[in-house]
């Protein structure tokens, strides 16, 4: 499935819905609590692991506050949805471990499995503070995020390397611009990163959005 396709599919389908309304009591009880995998169902996307959720792009869900409601302003006789999204957390992107340290710490930030996976975005946020069938999506925002916020986050991930190679080891990071932050994510047993042969952290890592970043793409 094409990106494009997917962002229509929920707007036209998904948004200002309650979870009761599209999926079945079975699906919540299945999925519970997995809004990735329900939103995937919802698309019709095989669960598996991908390098990319679509052809073109990322899926990337996250959890935002209650005050988000599903409002239309009109804008030259066009009815236009308003923003009022704010996120709750932050938002993982990809791990970063002993397999992939080498390539983060040598390549150019495009050429790396980061920037392969950010350069097309489709956020949906979730309100989730009520019963999980009342949870609902108030909007969704399909982002050519290299694109429009490449200059910042090239040089949140170039400062963030930086730090990783003045340091013995490593620990979280954030970007000047707080677009981008790295920080542990791991699940135990948890595996170490190491490079040349000396240990960096004693679990995998991750980057992350932060929150900033996606209050401004809302």
């Amino acid at each position: 499935m094409r990106i494009e396709e997917a962002y229509n599919k929920l707007r036209d389908g998904i948004v200002g819905k309650k979870f009761n309304e599209i999926f079945s009591s079975d699906d919540l009880i299945r999925n519970k609590g997995k809004v990735g995998q329900l939103v995937e169902k919802f698309l019709g996307i095989s669960p598996g692991n991908r390098n990319l959720d679509f052809v073109d792009g990322e899926l990337k869900t996250f959890k935002c506050k209650a005050k988000c409601k599903v409002n239309f302003i009109e804008v030259d006789g066009t009815e236009e949805e308003e923003s009022c999204i704010s996120p709750k957390e932050t938002l993982a992107i990809t791990q970063i471990s002993t397999n992939n340290i080498a390539d983060y710490l040598s390549l150019d930030f495009e050429e790396t499995g980061l920037y392969k996976k950010i350069q097309r975005i489709l956020f949906v946020p979730v309100n989730k503070e009520a019963r999980e069938e009342e949870w609902y999506i108030p909007s969704v925002k399909l982002v050519a995020t290299t694109q429009e916020y490449g200059k910042e986050l090239k040089e949140d991930f170039e400062y963030i390397i930086s730090e990783i190679k003045r340091m013995d080891k490593i620990k979280t990071i954030t970007g000047p611009n707080k677009y981008l932050q790295i920080r542990s994510k791991d699940s135990q047993p948890y595996k170490p990163i190491f490079f040349n042969g000396k240990q960096l952290s004693n679990k995998n890592y991750a980057f992350y959005f932060k929150k900033e970043f996606i209050q401004e793409i809302f």
